[in-house]
């Protein structure tokens, strides 16, 4: 069965790569990437992902030119789109004579992936003193290690969208806020500039979500140790010009991209340039915190079960992890999987169509660094992925109880103490 390659539609994408009966790739919804894996048994591919650190099942098939892919009851139907078809007459004069130099100072995106969505990058001690902060103003530094001045009665919270910058003065209309602030950092393996096509298109993605009325406003133009980006548009219910501004920047000493990102009312975004300019030059990386009740191994177990009524299709899994925070900074997680389940799909008239089950056990593993503060779990795996955690500790040393929440997540996830066997 073939489903190698990038499946898409409105709502999801699946990327999917084959190596004999062995499927490895993700799934990206809203935003998230979700990893999985699967065997292909019998024409129907069958496994798991993993979402907030639990694992679930998943059956996909082919259904003539498109797959379909079912978990706990619920299914999509995804396209694979068609290989652009090469006109081999234009393709001879290419090959004859040189290529013509392209209007746009930026290529076509890499097929590489873009960066992350913007977590935090691995700790980087410096040897470098802090810097006093600006008159009157304060010095922000995240628990992993990043560093900024702040202006005068500004301040960062953390948002739902990440790290926000609140000016003293913030203004909102009878809409809301009128100017939204963020400050970011994200590993960027692979990006050696900060005005690399991946990343503009990656931050030009996330700011059309926001407000799609948005659109690039000319190419990246120099700004302090790194380039500012610019779009405009119009507010689709007041009218209002709006301006959204990056100020992009590649820290190469942890090969992560920094950025301060600015929305809203164009006259309003303006005034406030000089600040984010002044923000975004102060960055500095210094090494990351480690919050020591933190320190030692940790075990969690999840069990999950399902029926489908429409189906009959029936799924179970078990996980069992443990996660050992060193006090050097070094992380360690060790997860095993267990699974069974069932699955059985019907034709248009109603009448079974087709069968499949699966019993599976895997284990795996990650290492990587962690900081911890503030509330906050920041882990750098090794593989250049990030993860982000709100923590909360209860219980009396040797029987704790560490209850992890994943931003924008609703279900926590509860690890226990494990004792040291000496």
């Amino acid at each position: 069965m073939d489903v190698a390659g990038r499946w898409t539609n409105a709502e999801l994408a699946i990327e999917l790569v084959v190596a004999g009966a062995q499927v490895s790739g993700a799934i990206e919804l809203g935003g998230a990437r979700m990893v999985l894996h699967g065997e292909l048994r019998g024409g129907v591919l069958v496994g798991q992902f993993e979402a907030e650190g639990y694992p679930f099942p998943f059956v996909a098939r082919r259904d003539g030119d498109a797959l379909v892919i079912e978990s706990d009851g619920v299914a999509y139907r995804l396209t694979r789109p068609a290989p652009a078809r090469v006109n081999p007459l234009v393709a001879a004069r290419q090959a004859s004579s040189p290529p013509s130099p392209s209007p746009s100072p930026f290529p076509s995106p890499s097929p590489s992936p873009s960066p992350p969505p913007f977590p935090s990058p691995p700790p980087s001690p410096s040897p470098s003193p802090t810097p006093p902060p600006p008159s009157g103003g304060t010095v922000y530094r995240h628990a992993t290690g990043g560093e900024v001045d702040l202006p005068a009665g500004w301040q960062v919270t953390q948002s739902p969208l990440g790290l926000q910058l609140v000016p003293p003065d913030v203004a909102y209309n009878a809409h809301g806020p009128a100017e939204l602030y963020l400050l970011s950092q994200a590993p960027a393996p692979g990006v050696d500039r900060a005005d690399d096509p991946r990343v503009v298109a990656h931050v030009d993605a996330s700011l059309r979500q926001a407000a799609p009325v948005l659109a690039l406003d000319g190419p990246a133009a120099p700004c302090g140790p790194g380039v500012r980006v610019r779009w405009r548009g119009q507010h689709p219910q007041t009218g209002a010009p709006l301006a959204a501004v990056a100020l992009l920047r590649l820290d190469r000493a942890t090969s992560s991209l920094v950025g301060v990102i600015a929305l809203g009312e164009q006259a309003r975004v303006a005034a406030r340039a000089p600040a984010l300019e002044a923000i975004f030059g102060s960055f500095r990386q210094r090494e990351g915190r480690r919050d020591p009740a933190l320190v030692g191994t940790w075990h969690h177990w999840s069990y999950r079960g399902n029926t489908s009524a429409y189906s009959g299709s029936s799924t179970s899994s078990e996980t069992r992890r443990t996660a050992h925070l060193g006090a050097d900074g070094a992380f360690v997680e060790r997860s095993s999987h267990e699974g069974i389940g069932s699955f059985h799909g019907k034709d248009g008239l109603g009448n079974r169509a087709w069968d499949a089950g699966y019993a599976a056990q895997s284990s795996d593993g990650r290492t990587g660094t962690w900081t911890a503060g503030d509330g906050m779990l920041h882990v750098q795996f090794a593989d250049g992925t990030t993860a982000a955690w709100h923590y909360q500790l209860t219980g009396a040393p040797g029987g704790r109880r560490l209850v992890l929440l994943a931003p924008g997540a609703r279900e926590p996830m509860e690890w226990t103490e494990q004792p040291v066997v000496v």
